[in-house]
């Protein structure tokens, strides 16, 4: 699945880039930021399976929702190191584009998994 290979690139690249920042940044920002990285592609990961009751289809939708905030906190974090110490344009780049990227393919798949839980959701009993 495309969202779990962008994550675990993003989270690869996010472990790179991080191990290059100042020493004394590393229990504060780098471990932030590897965090968040590594939360969204445990998420996306657990929640690769695919769906077969509403219940299932809400918790997954929840956990793209959470991965998503996981994402934009991560940005955050990330502008905040680049405004202290500043990062590379391209590396910056790069990482931005991961993210973006992981959020869109996330929305994507939230959209379709609401469109199907509709669906499972009119088929039951009435």
């Amino acid at each position: 699945m495309e969202f779990v290979d962008n994550a675990a690139k993003l989270e690869l690249f996010t472990y790179q880039h991080c191990g290059r920042f100042p020493k004394r940044y590393r229990f504060t920002l780098e471990i932030e930021i590897i965090h968040f990285a590594s939360s969204v592609y445990t998420n996306v990961s657990k929640s690769n399976e695919y769906p077969t009751t509403v219940d299932q289809y809400d918790k997954r939708i929840e956990t793209f929702y959470e991965s998503i905030g996981l994402l934009e906190a991560m940005v955050r974090k990330i502008r905040i190191a680049d405004e202290l110490f500043g990062i590379n344009k391209n590396v910056m780049q790069d990482w931005m584009f991961l993210i973006e990227r992981e959020i869109r393919l996330l929305c994507g798949i939230i959209a379709s998994d609401k469109k199907s839980k509709k669906l499972l959701s009119n088929d039951g009993p009435t």
